[in-house]
């Protein structure tokens, strides 16, 4: 998973927090991003999102188990929103 503020797609990875055009993450997939969600508006910018996640999202912090691009998605969508991500985004985290 990933957050799209304003035509920027902050997604996370091995290298970190990154910052691309929409939705560049999920090229790899055969059909792009599977589902997009409209989680509604934040009166935060992607700067403010960078700067509030990027500290505890560093490079070399992933792990697939307990610290993935879902952990991220649900942190930044809290930090946006005041909403969590759906649980059926997080159960890798809860094993």
């Amino acid at each position: 998973t990933s957050v799209a503020i304003d035509g920027v797609e902050f997604s996370f990875g091995p290298s970190g927090l990154v910052a691309l055009n929409t939705f560049k993450s999920h090229y790899h997939f055969m059909n792009g991003p599977a589902e997009v969600v409209d989680c509604g508006t934040t009166p935060r910018t992607g700067r403010e999102l960078r700067a509030a996640l990027q500290g505890d999202f560093g490079a070399g912090t992933y792990d697939i188990l307990r610290k993935n691009c879902n952990s991220f998605s649900d942190c930044a969508l809290f930090y946006l929103t005041g909403r969590r991500l759906d649980t059926k985004y997080r159960m890798m985290e809860q094993m």
